[in-house]
């Protein structure tokens, strides 16, 4: 299952950055425990896929809160070759998480694989990834003004129906995790925000909105202090969902 590692990032406004991750085989629950100087995350798989949990989080933050502008639903994005043209962009402000997860904005597939599953599921997650067809991966990470943090995941396939298969096995796996709830995307029947109300050891809500157009899917893991921030949350996945070819 995947696993969340946080570091804290010293600096006038004491921020702790998370790398999340996605799920292993089949199904996927996480539940967070706080282990030195990291927060790590694993759930036990079942026998379909996997999906992320976690994300990363702060302590304190200054300065007025952060917002996103949504782009024009009427706006159609061309398709890309480089899916990294393809992320939205960070909101105004922000900032990476300046970890080398944060740096690596195009991992590989083992690369993506070694840094969110434990050593148990890598072969098994590496195993499903290719047989859906992942053809290559892409992600931004920020801290917004508000202290809301995110990690926008793109996970390109080579076919529709491999994004299919991602999405529906990621969101089944996470709908199946115990304490979880969830929140449509208005204007997107393709894409669904999943939380758990109870804050986390930094005081934060955890969620993750996936989303699912043509051959990418995009999971973000989004992190807001003290309580969910669903629009925030809905924000960031429209946005990125927006951007995306149909």
């Amino acid at each position: 299952m995947p696993h969340v590692r946080r570091l804290p990032v010293a600096g006038a406004a004491a921020v702790t950055v998370s790398i999340l991750l996605t799920g292993c085989v089949s199904v996927v629950t996480g539940d967070g425990a706080a282990v030195t100087g990291q927060h790590t995350s694993t759930t036990g798989a079942t026998t379909a896929m996997a999906s992320p949990t976690g994300l990363p989080s702060t302590t304190t933050s200054t300065g007025p809160t952060a917002t996103t502008t949504a782009a024009s639903p009427t706006a159609s994005a061309a398709p890309a070759s480089d899916l990294t043209s393809l992320l939205a962009p960070a909101p105004s402000g922000s900032r990476p998480w300046g970890t080398p997860w944060s740096k690596n904005g195009t991992p590989t597939l083992e690369e993506f694989v070694a840094h969110v599953y434990p050593a148990r599921a890598l072969a098994l997650a590496k195993s499903q990834l290719k047989a859906q067809g992942i053809k290559d991966i892409a992600h931004r990470t920020w801290i917004a003004t508000d202290a809301n943090q995110a990690d926008t995941i793109l996970l390109r396939f080579d076919t529709a129906a491999g994004a299919v298969s991602r999405y529906r096995s990621a969101t089944a796996a996470k709908g199946g995790d115990t304490g979880q709830r969830h929140f449509d995307v208005p204007g997107y029947p393709q894409a669904i925000g999943y939380y758990n109300p109870t804050l986390d050891e930094l005081g934060n809500v955890r969620t993750i909105v996936y989303g699912q157009i043509g051959t990418i899917v995009v999971e973000v893991f989004f992190y807001s202090p003290a309580k969910l921030d669903k629009a925030a949350a809905i924000t960031a996945i429209t946005n990125q969902l927006q951007r995306l070819p149909s």
